[in-house]
């Protein structure tokens, strides 16, 4: 009031209000600066919410627009996406393959989130016994680490180190004061271990993707190796190796290929060496003692089960369950698998010949009938889209059961025309002379046109009996033939149905060749 009270005019009072309240321009330009600095540093807490951070960012947004910045949605969604925590990259990895970034809308995204956020949550509840636990850097609970002895007494002079764990880097073999990572680079940043001439537990950080699903995985100490029962999982299958393990009932099951099987624990990718797939097992192990072959140490104690390597510390954890079981519950990589080169080979001449049997396949390589045609393998895997277009009630329907709505208009005036030509082309080929003709009493074969062009040629007429479709059992056959052929295409690609006269034209033109 002091400071109105000393101004004569009411524009003195205005510039006195502004510059107090608002600034000059130099102090707005310091303002937006220290905005603009504190949007870029701007990442999600670990303990945070989704909209929590979202009220977080918008305000920072919300203050800068107020200082003349004008923030677009684009830039607020980018930033957003750059800075979530880790447990949400492959939510941010489904968000960009799945929508378009330019066009989505800071609502959309915050609801996204929300949704995966909950998603997460519930997980955690309804697993909260056998739930995977790895440990990311930072200071952990009261003391110097795990294992050790408590307090500062003598007696932790004398006492062995090593199962303490470290609460920094948690690793085996000395307290969190001694750590010898202190000032070193993060260990949670990207990595990848390899070693060509001895190959051990390797470890990538990457996110996520859509070819992924959780499965549930028992640690068994008296499995001789990791085992599973589903081969699409692993990686560099090799199903020449044979080999027969002896289960705990005294039976026998026969090894039918290993390979390396991808598991995501926590934002790392651990790759499991010599996987033995066995044909019908139910459940998923993991061996002990083949983890202890890779320079890794398991430990068990208080009802816990730790697994530590050599150099990045604690790498998984869990507890034991209520039947004193150790279960982890881990997503497992499905790699994008290749058909071997006969099965694809096999399955392309399949397709291109119509959906044409095996058999009829390999009756056209022998006799040589097609020149070019490889010697073709049966596939393994049935054709789906033949069990859909070849299967049927009835050979000929008694009665119909169903009508046409509209009309199909066909030309049957250019039949006669299309015979003539046929049967020049025909004779032409084979050499040699058509004696006999037989068709149905449509009116398209019986003018006087036709009927005068077959006397003399001296073709004998062969005329079905109306609507009794078994006396021309060749050309019914063919007819189905042609159209089982066109509905397994139709399926195939998944094209409308009224493409099926250019289907039919496909079909044709091989045999025709």
């Amino acid at each position: 009031m002091e400071m109105i009270l000393e101004k004569g005019t009411a524009r003195d009072i205005w510039e006195s209000m502004r510059v107090k309240f608002q600034g000059s321009t130099k102090v707005k330009r310091a303002q937006l600066h220290a905005l603009k600095c504190e949007f870029e540093v701007l990442a999600m807490k670990e303990s945070e919410s989704i909209n929590d951070y979202f009220a977080r960012t918008l305000s920072i947004v919300n203050k800068m627009t107020a200082q003349g910045q004008r923030m677009e949605a684009l830039d607020v969604v980018e930033k957003i996406l750059r800075s979530l925590t880790p447990r949400f990259n492959y939510v941010v990895c489904s968000i960009k393959q799945s929508n378009d970034v330019l066009a989505l809308s800071i609502d959309e995204l915050q609801n996204s989130l929300i949704v995966q956020e909950q998603r997460m949550k519930f997980q955690s509840d309804k697993y909260d016994e056998q739930v995977l636990k790895v440990t990311g850097g930072g200071r952990g609970e009261r003391g110097r680490g795990r294992g050790g002895a408590r307090g500062r007494g003598r007696g932790r002079q004398n006492s062995s180190k090593e199962n303490v764990e470290c609460y920094k880097c948690h690793k085996l073999g000395h307290y969190q004061s001694e750590c010898p990572s202190w000032g070193e680079q993060d260990p949670n940043v990207n990595y990848a271990e390899f070693n060509e001439h001895e190959e051990v537990l390797l470890m990538t950080k990457q996110d996520a993707t859509i070819q992924a699903k959780i499965e549930v995985w028992y640690l068994d100490s008296g499995c001789s190796n990791h085992m599973i029962g589903n081969k699409e999982w692993l990686f560099n299958f090799d199903d020449a190796f044979r080999e027969s393990v002896k289960l705990g009932d005294d039976s026998k099951m026969h090894v039918m290929g290993k390979g390396k099987l991808k598991l995501y624990i926590g934002g790392i990718t651990q790759v499991m060496s010599e996987v033995y797939y066995l044909s019908g097992l139910k459940n998923n192990l993991l061996s002990i003692g083949q983890l202890q072959q890779k320079n890794l140490t398991i430990v068990f104690k208080n009802d816990t089960c730790k697994v530590f390597h050599e150099e990045r510390g604690l790498i998984m954890s869990t507890q034991m369950s209520a039947n004193r079981m150790y279960v982890i519950n881990a997503t497992v990589f499905v790699p994008m698998r290749l058909q071997t080169t006969d099965e694809i080979d096999s399955q392309l001449w399949h397709k291109r010949y119509g959906h044409l049997s095996y058999k009829g396949l390999s009756t056209l390589v022998k006799k040589e009938m097609v020149k070019g045609l490889p010697a073709l393998k049966e596939a393994i895997d049935v054709c789906s889209d033949c069990l859909f277009g070849k299967q049927h009630r009835e050979v000929i329907p008694k009665k119909v059961n169903w009508r046409a709505t509209h009309k199909l208009e066909l030309d049957k005036a250019g039949a006669f025309e299309s015979f003539k030509k046929f049967k020049a082309v025909a004779e032409k080929e084979s050499g040699c002379q058509i004696l006999s003709l037989r068709t149905d009493k449509g009116g398209e074969f019986m003018s006087e046109a036709f009927n005068k062009f077959c006397t003399e040629q001296g073709i004998k007429r062969q005329l079905a009996t109306t609507y009794t479709p078994q006396q021309n059992g060749v050309s019914e056959r063919k007819n189905m033939i042609i159209m089982n052929m066109v509905r397994c295409m139709l399926n195939d690609k998944k094209v409308p149905k009224k493409f099926w006269p250019e289907c039919v034209k496909w079909d044709v033109a091989p045999e025709e060749a």
